[in-house]
């Protein structure tokens, strides 16, 4: 990618010891975390911009709750230019959504509530295959008074989406085009998903490059400024960016650095957007200092936090220190180490001389969670494919074994019509697997497409049987594939 928007240089040229990105990338690796991108940015100087095959610079990524951080940029350049106030209580703009009788909470509540996570609910007012996700914030009994708490609730995001698109009479993206993302050269296709009410799903949808997110993140740390213009109204960032409410007894497990505007407060007087399956955009000002990383590592809970925490271990500590006499080779490494990058395989076995006689065998499944009725695993050298037979056809899942075979997923189902992968097209994803012992298979599912998961599949083979265990980390879709199935060969 032809960028100039960051200054490219060596991590030594930064004074940052090359020896402590690897150090940090390895560890990452070594906690099993699925990563698929690491960029590192010191005084407007990129000097780690790594990759893990397949992707790369250009690939359009879910940034999940990231785009949070995103709406509340919209939501302080509306406020900038005097259509919105922060005071205003949110049902404003919502008048034909209320309910007859409205509680007093949901009219008390206003802009700054929501954009602070101090809403009236006690969880998401919507599930994901629930339709009027706005309305839902508005038409369900609150249980405490507003700006007084946090509780992470994302229908406060999808509301205050919504307000910005009322507000503007155009997705959010779009409103922030000529304002922001033009000005600093974000992608032209950068995108949102759609929630089903046809609002931008602002809460958890945008879609774009590692590249993007860090432009976004750097006006932001240098509070809204970016090449003399104001782009975002300093006094909003100076807010949005710094502690306005206690996240202490936050379920998340957050260390009580607090809550901005949509934005996580961090330690070193830091800030981050925080997206699930770690995407992660952490600004440190003091330090002119910024990691950015995508993955999918959903599997390992809080995963953007031990990402960070991570960085703040094995690197912070050593932004201002000498360089070691190594930096020359300690680069080198880094080098060929970044050179060699690709997402997790299964781990295991990728031989088994047992393979050829399982491969082939038809197995009629007795009745069972998963729904199949009928599973057959051919082996072919180094790639092998499940076919199995359900409630919706016959399917084929294919897989390497030792290496992630780029392929469509035979079938996902989503919420709503309207954030449907089109019938008949199916989901990009990448497939491994390895053999445990001479008997059972595991594979490993990576969805790779608008929607980030992770499917797991075990089998194990005895002389006339098989028994299968699925499990999915993965939101709404994957649904179908959880369970145990056993059958017996025909």
């Amino acid at each position: 990618m032809n960028d100039t928007f960051f200054r490219k240089a060596t991590p030594g040229q930064a004074g940052i010891p090359a020896g402590r990105l690897l150090d940090f990338l390895t560890t990452l690796e070594n906690k099993r975390f699925c990563m698929h991108s690491v960029m590192v940015v010191k005084n407007g100087m990129q000097v780690l911009d790594a990759y893990y095959k397949p992707f790369g610079p250009e690939f359009k990524h879910r940034m999940y709750s990231v785009s949070k951080s995103i709406v509340s940029i919209a939501v302080g350049i509306l406020a900038g230019e005097g259509k919105v106030s922060l005071d205003d209580p949110i049902s404003k703009y919502f008048p034909d959504l209320l309910p007859k009788d409205p509680h007093p909470f949901i009219m008390k509540a206003t802009v700054r509530d929501l954009l602070c996570m101090a809403s009236v609910h006690s969880r998401n007012t919507y599930t994901m295959y629930s339709k009027g996700w706005v309305a839902s914030h508005f038409q369900t009994e609150p249980t405490h008074l507003p700006g007084k708490i946090f509780f992470y609730d994302t229908s406060a995001t999808v509301t205050l989406t919504a307000m910005v698109e009322r507000v503007t009479g155009m997705p959010f993206l779009e409103y922030l085009r000529p304002r922001l993302l033009d000005p600093i050269g974000v992608s032209k296709d950068i995108k949102c998903i759609k929630t089903p009410d046809g609002y931008s799903w602002g809460g958890s949808g945008v879609i774009c490059t590692p590249l993007d997110l860090a432009k976004i993140a750097y006006v932001c740390m240098h509070m809204g400024k970016y090449k003399d213009k104001q782009l975002i109204p300093r006094d909003y960032l100076e807010k949005a960016t710094t502690r306005q409410i206690d996240t202490s007894l936050n379920f998340l497990g957050d260390p009580g650095c607090g809550y901005g505007y949509q934005i996580w407060i961090t330690p070193y007087d830091g800030f981050a957007f925080k997206g699930m399956g770690g995407q992660v955009a952490l600004c440190l000002p003091k330090y002119d200092t910024m990691l950015i990383t995508t993955a999918d590592a959903q599997e390992k809970g809080n995963s953007y936090d031990v990402i960070i925490q991570t960085f703040l271990e094995k690197v912070f500590p050593y932004l201002d220190t000498p360089l070691p006499e190594s930096e020359e080779a300690d680069q080198a490494a880094l080098e060929e180490y970044c050179a060699n990058l690709s997402v997790l395989v299964e781990e295991g076995s990728y031989e088994n001389p047992r393979a050829k006689e399982f491969s082939g065998r038809e197995f009629k499944m007795y009745p069972n969670d998963l729904g199949i009725t009928h599973l057959r695993l051919d082996f072919d050298n180094d790639s092998g494919r499940v076919c199995y037979r359900n409630a919706t056809g016959d399917h084929v899942l294919e897989f390497g074994i030792g290496w992630n075979k780029p392929s469509v997923f035979p079938e996902t189902h989503y919420f709503g019509d309207q954030i449907s992968v089109p019938k008949g097209e199916g989901y990009k994803c990448l497939t491994s697997a390895a053999w445990l012992d001479e008997n059972v298979l595991s594979l490993c599912c990576y969805a790779v497409d608008d929607y980030f998961g992770t499917l797991r599949m075990k089998f194990n083979f005895g002389e006339n049987d098989i028994t299968v265990y699925m499990v999915k980390v993965a939101e709404a879709f994957f649904d179908e594939y959880q369970g145990f199935a056993s059958g017996h060969m025909e």
